[in-house]
């Protein structure tokens, strides 16, 4: 969470593993002595066993609980009013005569992510810098929609001379993401979901995950992530580019629909996505900050949680749907057609 180096997963799995082994053995083994040596009226039996009964009682009002658990609730942010129209973004194709490309990436965690990176920047220095340019969009799922994203933001807040880049590139596949997963899956995430902390709001493994992400890119060790709007965001790293590709973050929603965030501002949104919902189009003129939204499309279901979207539902990895990340494109494509 600080930013210290992290130790490998595995070991802190297995500190873990035993912590709690310890904890069940441990009550289990006193329990059961206690009858034989007539412990049952100490002092020290009356507050283990009222401690435990306490635990027991929380974890069961949990279980039972039909409220809501606000404990993977993100984030929401103003909408500006700053946006990039559809009539601006087909202008683009009337005043252009190009060959265009759609760029999908498959989802598969950590290792998808830094593929996607990889093959990216193969792309910009193949081309001189010409394959953003002539990208209509990008679409993705999980890892290689979380891949496109970073890259973007890479190219667009730092220099665009590619082979600045590569450094920045080998920095992010090379950390270590699956520790911070571990440690808060088993400790802190875990006990703020019993009664009464899941109804206080904060932040989960998601959002350092994403932190961790942005302070690599921008190379500011101690940023917190930005509030601007998801499309704000994406739309302000065009200023040197003629052309900007799309971003069409891609996630699942648990009651059956794909949930979309599309960088451009549309009134067609059912015509263009159908049978899908609008992560930008949140009650009270609200929206998702960009990584917020980017989250989104990562959420393996166990290890990382369902994103709540306070009016519109929840979320989980994109995967659960299209795991190519080409759905989004073929939409995009049939629209324009």
């Amino acid at each position: 969470i600080f930013g210290w180096t992290l130790l490998n997963g595995i070991p802190v799995l297995l500190c873990f593993l035993y912590f709690y082994f310890f904890l069940i053995a441990n009550l289990w083994k006193y329990y059961f002595v206690v009858p034989r040596l007539d412990l049952v009226r100490s002092g020290r039996f009356k507050v283990i066993f009222g401690v435990t009964s306490v635990l027991s009682l929380l974890v069961i009002i949990s279980l039972l609980d039909p409220g809501e658990v606000r404990t993977h609730e993100l984030d929401l942010v103003e909408q500006s009013g700053v946006s990039y129209s559809e009539v601006d973004f087909l202008d683009r194709f009337e005043n252009h005569q190009k060959a265009y490309l759609f760029i999908a990436s498959h989802g598969g965690g950590l290792k998808a992510n830094a593929w996607t990176l990889q093959v990216m920047q193969s792309l910009q220095e193949a081309s001189k810098g010409q394959a953003m340019e002539r990208t209509i969009a990008f679409s993705g799922a999980s890892g290689g929609s979380l891949g496109l994203a970073l890259y973007g933001d890479l190219v667009g807040t730092n220099a665009r001379d590619t082979h600045q880049l590569q450094p920045r590139i080998d920095s992010l596949v090379q950390q270590n993401y699956t520790t911070v997963d571990l440690t808060l899956m088993f400790g802190l995430d875990t006990y703020r979901k019993l009664w009464p902390l899941n109804r206080i709001r904060g932040k989960d493994r998601p959002f350092y995950k994403m932190r961790l992400y942005h302070r690599l890119v921008t190379d500011k060790q101690n940023a917190d992530l930005p509030s601007t709007p998801y499309r704000e965001h994406w739309n302000s790293l065009t200023n040197e580019l003629d052309d900007w590709p799309t971003l069409i973050m891609n996630t699942a929603s648990t009651k059956g629909k794909r949930g979309i965030a599309w960088t451009v501002d549309t009134e067609s949104f059912d015509d263009v996505f159908p049978f899908s919902i609008d992560l930008n189009n949140i009650p009270d003129n609200r929206s998702l900050s960009f990584y917020q939204a980017v989250s989104t499309t990562n959420r393996f279901p166990f290890f990382s949680p369902a994103a709540k979207v306070k009016g519109i539902g929840h979320f989980i990895d994109a995967g659960a749907i299209d795991n190519s990340g080409l759905l989004g494109c073929i939409d995009l494509y049939n629209y324009l057609e």
